[in-house]
């Protein structure tokens, strides 16, 4: 049996796919230190079944798996393979049935290894057998890694014994001598257990014995109990038949009585029922004349509230009117102002036209000029700043007249703004009380939908989610209500995709834990995610869509109280802010008004105040134009007449101004007596309302007092009919409480026919149950004969209980004592034949010991000697010279004594291996090894760089020693070395190189094949 390959992947830094031919001679493998070459003998080891993590340089089993680079991810599994030449049939004989094996080890991160045979999988004992049995193995000493050399040579005696082991080949005897004795010491832990339970059910078996006499007493007393139970249980069956048929007799008694009041409750019904019928004819005549009589009342109500109306109308008419003949005094008061300032100018125009100036009077003027010069100068000041302040007047004056206009017409808008405000205002007021009244709850108790805010578009989902749960309160002292539970963490998780609607909801924290188990989903994605639900969970759509764990779906559209009513509160939410705005803007329209009534009446108010002082500044003004025209004196007729001129023309644009003033005046008039004639129109309307409404009131009232008498009337006929109802419903109850009795007693009456039935059913059970027999033939089984008197009840109970008294002094009794006592022998004697059979398996088993402890001391003497001769030849051969011998000490037999090695190099004394020099240890520990080889060659020996310590000329002499055992031996040599010398020597080489850091490869030369090629060339 030949290793011929080995296949690693993923094993330690061999992370691809790497093959090893193992093949006859020397193979070298070489490379630089820490690039994997010991690996390969660790891959070898780990594949043959070696279980120490520590052995193979790691922390744990898993660390063989290749762990990763800079460059690659770790790997999960690693798995190593030996391919076995078994063209021989040496193999054991479950795996000799093909001429090759593939032995293979796979490993998986933080799960094991399994083994495998030709693709079957195998037991890692049946695997460490197969190479222990061919002289290797995962600790075979042919396997020498580094710092093998130094453990052999500083090893104890007792464990060098197992190169001599190895030598023999008795590794697998060892194995399966090992596994006899355990098999042995849980024999004997059997056999003891089973004298044990032996001893112990002698002992119960005793005991059982006592028991199935005690029971034999026990059946004999049972058995006379059992007669008297029978006559008893007799007389209490004929008691209950007798006691059946006295019911029975009672009951149809019972039915005729409840026959009879059922037929009078029949005439009372009839009666009853005659008289409700004419009732609700009154009701409904009495219903249509409160309803004629409330209608009514509603009209005068209407009526006096359109009267209040129009009272309220009639006096802002009123209001206006005054207001528009206040204007037009005030405008007609402008244009008569203004007729008379033209009048004055015109009167001013003609005089300047018609007063011509001659000699004389300018020679007069002349000769007055030089007294009044001073005069005059005073005056012409005088006048420029009356002038001045004239135009300045005119010009607030006509600004203060237009923004009289323009508040008087903000005022008229905004009088329309304010009333449609306040009406407005009372639209939102009305719609407000109406819903709270709507969703005033009937109860004290305030449903937790008050306390919950939804984020607008999401009431339908919170409706379909919770529907009429949201009535219920969050106080516990309420009929419904909701309560705080523990345990949302442990609550399962919504589908993927489903977010909570407590995202959308604020809500009370009772309340957090049943949201959080609601989802909302798009509405087509619904269906789909219904079957990933865990109980309790429900999902819903913006649209108001339900899909529940259970199965239950409700589509949208689907209107629910709850959804109107969580619409209806968000209305009133939103309503109750529209109403605070519509107040808020009716006041604030109001305060509009009234601030530009206000600025309207001071416009007008600074309008006239600036008319009085621009008419008192003309005035002035015209006062010292006539001083300046009397004082003075022109020099010259030119001067005179341009002075004329000038004031022709001033008197000419005052009049274009004064004139336009009127004008306005009259188109101002115009608008204002309008607005008179439209004001006075509807007064007059209006007049007319309160006679047309006191004659609706009238007639109302006279409509009313006819529905009053004609309600009175109904309900008079109404109370009648109710009393009559009253009479015979009074006389329906008192025949349906006979009836109720009459009934009662049929119930008592029957329920004790029941009752009787019952025991008589029961007694007759019972008898069935206890005695196995019918009722009519229990004084058979109380072996009374037929027509013999019978005993008394009481006497019949002191009978049974004396016997029961026996039976109970007797104690515990095991009725199964008898069947038990026979199983309990069965057993031991089963138990006895068993515990034979151990006892030969014993024998067997420490035979068995003895013949492997012969067969392998036999064994190791006999490689003893041949180990010591090879040893002592292959030591001169190394050493060029001296003797070296092997001896058994600490012990007469071989199996348990010690291997010591004597030495005496060239030159030298004789001393124990471990006083020599590191070179000639080394030379030592592999003229054994190779030793062992030639006693009992293994498939396969791998030398792990153990020529490091020694010289060139040792190197040499090992090498050679290769070369001959390789020849003479089928042994396979794998060297991993460093020395130039050994690979020169070498018929192939492996190069392991780490061209990727912390990744391992393989390249090969075959320097056989290469020095034939050189040769030959």
């Amino acid at each position: 049996m030949q290793i011929t390959r080995l296949r690693l992947l993923g094993f330690k830094s061999f992370v691809e796919p790497t093959e090893l031919l193992v093949e006859p001679g020397l193979t070298g493998v070489v490379g630089p230190n820490g690039c994997g070459k010991s690996n390969l003998l660790e891959a070898l080891r780990w594949a043959m079944g070696e279980t120490s993590y520590k052995s193979m340089r790691g922390q744990a089993m898993d660390d063989v798996i290749f762990a990763g680079s800079e460059s690659r991810p770790s790997r999960n599994t690693a798995e190593v393979t030996l391919f076995i030449d078994n063209s021989d049939r040496t193999a054991p004989a479950e795996f000799n049935d093909s001429d090759m094996l593939e032995v293979t080890r796979r490993i998986e991160r933080e799960i094991g290894s399994v083994y495998r045979v030709n693709g079957k999988d195998s037991r890692a004992r049946d695997v460490r057998l197969l190479f222990e049995d061919a002289a290797t193995g995962a600790r075979s000493p042919a396997l020498v890694r580094q710092g093998r050399i130094g453990e052999i040579v500083n090893a104890q005696p007792q464990e060098r014994r197992r190169v001599l082991e190895d030598a023999a080949g008795i590794a697998g005897l060892h194995s399966r001598r090992h596994e006899a004795e355990l098999r042995l010491k849980a024999t004997e832990g059997n056999l003891a257990r089973l004298s044990d339970l032996i001893g112990q059910l002698a002992a119960q078996l005793q005991a059982i014995k006592r028991q199935a006499r005690q029971a034999q007493r026990y059946r004999e007393v049972s058995a006379k109990m059992r007669e008297v139970e029978a006559l008893l249980h007799h007389l209490h069956w004929t008691g209950a038949c007798a006691q059946v048929e006295h019911e029975e007799a009672a009951f149809q008694e019972a039915l005729a009585a409840v026959a009879r009041e059922t037929k009078t409750e029949g005439e009372a019904l009839r009666h009853q029922a005659v008289a409700a019928e004419k009732l609700q004819p009154l009701r409904d005549e009495e219903a249509a004349k409160a309803a004629v009589l409330h209608r009514l009342s509603v009209e005068r109500d209407a009526l006096e509230r359109e009267e209040a109306r129009a009272k309220a109308r009639q006096a802002e008419l009123e209001t206006r009117l005054a207001q528009a003949s206040r204007d037009l005094a005030r405008e007609e008061e402008h244009i008569a102002e203004a007729e008379n300032m033209l009048r004055g100018l015109e009167e001013e125009a003609r005089r300047l036209a018609e007063s011509p100036l001659d000699q004389e009077e300018m020679q007069r003027r002349q000769a007055a000029e030089s007294a009044g010069k001073a005069k005059l100068a005073g005056l012409k000041t005088e006048l420029a700043k009356l002038t001045a302040s004239v135009e300045a007047i005119e010009t607030s004056l006509a600004s203060a007249e237009l923004d009289e206009e323009k508040a008087r017409a903000a005022e008229g808008k905004l009088r329309a703004a304010s009333a449609a405000a306040k009406l407005a205002s009372q639209e939102r007021e009305t719609e407000l009380a109406t819903l709270i009244k709507l969703l005033q709850p009937p109860h004290d108790w305030s449903p937790v939908v008050e306390a919950v805010k939804v984020t607008p578009g999401y009431e339908q989902a919170l409706g379909a989610a919770l529907g009429d749960d949201l009535d219920a309160a969050s106080d516990e002292q309420a009929p419904a209500h909701w309560r705080g539970t523990e345990g949302g963490r442990s609550d399962p998780a919504l589908p993927e995709g489903a977010t909570p609607l407590s995202d959308f909801v604020k809500a009370p924290k009772v309340l957090h834990r049943r949201l959080a188990q609601i989802g909302v989903v798009p509405a087509k994605k619904g269906r789909d995610l219904q079957a990933k639900l865990a109980p309790g969970q429900r999902l819903v759509s913006q649209d108001g869509d339900l899909w529940r764990w259970d199965g239950y779906s409700v589509k949208a559209g689907t209107e629910t109280a709850a959804g109107a009513r969580l619409m209806e509160r968000s209305r009133l939410a939103a309503l109750r802010t529209e109403a605070q705005a519509a107040q808020a803007q009716a006041k604030a329209a109001l305060a509009e008004y009234e601030a530009a009534v206000g600025k309207a009446e001071a416009a007008g108010q600074k309008t006239k105040a600036l008319r009085q002082e621009a008419k008192d500044a003309h005035a002035e003004l015209d006062r010292v134009r006539d001083a300046i025209a009397a004082e003075t004196v022109l020099e010259g007729h030119e001067r005179e007449i341009n002075l004329r001129q000038e004031r022709l023309e001033a008197i000419a644009a005052e009049q274009e101004l004064w004139q336009k003033r009127i004008a306005n005046a009259k188109e101002q008039i115009a608008t204002l007596r309008a607005r008179e004639e439209e004001t006075s129109a509807d007064l007059e309307r209006l007049a007319n309302l309160p006679a047309e409404i006191d004659q609706r009131r009238a007639k109302l009232l006279d409509s009313i007092a006819a529905a009053e008498r004609d309600r009175g009337k109904a309900a008079d006929n109404l109370a009648l009919a109710e009393t009559a109802l009253k009479e015979h419903e009074k006389a329906l109850r008192e025949v349906q409480e006979q009836l109720a009795a009459a009934r009662e007693a049929r119930a008592r009456s029957e329920a004790r026919l029941e009752g009787a039935r019952e025991r008589r059913s029961d007694t007759s059970k019972t008898i069935r149950d206890q005695l196995d027999c019918a009722p009519e033939a229990c004084l058979a089984l109380a072996k009374v004969k037929e027509g013999a008197p019978l005993p008394a009840l009481e006497e019949v109970e002191a009978r049974l209980a004396k016997l029961r008294g026996d039976r109970e002094r007797l104690g515990g009794v095991n009725l199964m004592a008898e069947e038990e006592e026979a199983e309990l022998s069965a057993k031991l004697e089963e138990m006895e034949r068993e515990k034979a059979d151990v006892e030969q398996a014993i024998a067997r088993l420490r035979q068995g010991i003895a013949s492997l402890n012969r067969e392998g001391r036999k064994r190791l003497l006999e490689a003893f000697d041949s180990v010591n001769g090879h040893f002592g030849k292959l030591f001169k051969t190394l050493f060029g010279g001296g003797s070296a011998e092997l001896k058994l000490v600490d012990s007469d037999d071989p199996l348990e004594s010690g291997l010591e090695i004597m030495a005496t190099p060239p030159g030298k004394r004789a001393q124990v291996l471990t006083l020599l020099s590191g070179g000639e240890k080394a030379l030592t520990a592999l003229a054994l090894i190779f030793a062992v080889f030639l006693t009992n060659p293994s498939p396969i020996c791998v030398l792990d760089e153990v020529d490091a310590p020694l010289d060139d000329a040792n190197v040499e002499r090992f090498c050679q020693l290769m070369e001959e055992m390789a020849r003479q031996t089928d042994t396979r040599f794998l060297i991993i070395t460093h020395h130039p010398l050994t690979m020169s020597r070498m018929s192939r080489l492996y190069g392991v190189t780490m061209a990727e850091r912390g990744v391992s490869q393989l390249v090969s030369v075959d320097l056989e094949t290469a020095a034939r090629l050189r040769d030959a060339s």
